[in-house]
């Protein structure tokens, strides 16, 4: 049976758990937002642009003697290339100036918005229990106490934990994980 303290202890692993999976939740939709956000520009833009150009071409194009069909799907053709040639452009152009202020100003609004559920979920990062971090093992103690009966305290857990052979290709593969 878990002890009181070692409870106490365990109901602080689990609300810091909600609040690392709120924490990701809030991440997760700023990246979407940004993402949405660059893709909509590149889209706005493109649509600005194809007009004029498509204007433009038939500035310089000769139609004569060309039936109004012909002369309207062509038209059409050449816009639809237009536009996919636009939006190949300026999904370049994104990471020069002025698209790259839009999506930096952009960012920092919605980094502004976030701002303070982020800072709130910061005194969670780290979990300390007797001088050592384990915020790292939070889940698998979490686990191993319930799902195994012989395991009645946390410290039971822990050593259980580290006595586990450690894969350093694992290892490295959560490590290139993180990287990308």
């Amino acid at each position: 049976m878990i002890s009181e303290a070692d409870q106490v202890v365990i109901d602080e692993m689990i609300t810091r758990e909600r609040t690392m999976k709120k924490r990701q939740k809030i991440i997760e939709d700023m990246t979407h937002k940004r993402r949405v956000f660059k893709r909509r520009l590149v889209i706005a833009c493109a649509a600005v642009v194809t007009p004029f150009l498509t204007i433009l071409y038939n500035v310089f194009m000769q139609y004569e003697h060309w039936p109004m069909m012909g002369i309207v799907k062509i038209n059409i053709l050449v816009a639809i290339l237009i536009f996919l040639l636009s939006l190949a452009l300026f999904q370049k152009l994104i990471k020069y100036r002025p698209l790259k202020y839009i999506v930096q100003r952009y960012r920092r609004r919605i980094d502004k918005r976030y701002t303070e559920a982020l800072s709130v979920s910061n005194r969670w990062l780290r979990f300390y229990y007797h001088q050592r971090e384990i915020s790292h093992i939070i889940p698998q103690i979490l686990y191993y106490l319930e799902a195994n009966p012989a395991l009645e305290t946390i410290d039971d857990a822990i050593a259980y934990i580290d006595s586990q052979p450690v894969s350093l290709e694992l290892y490295q593969n959560n490590l290139s994980e993180f990287r990308k």
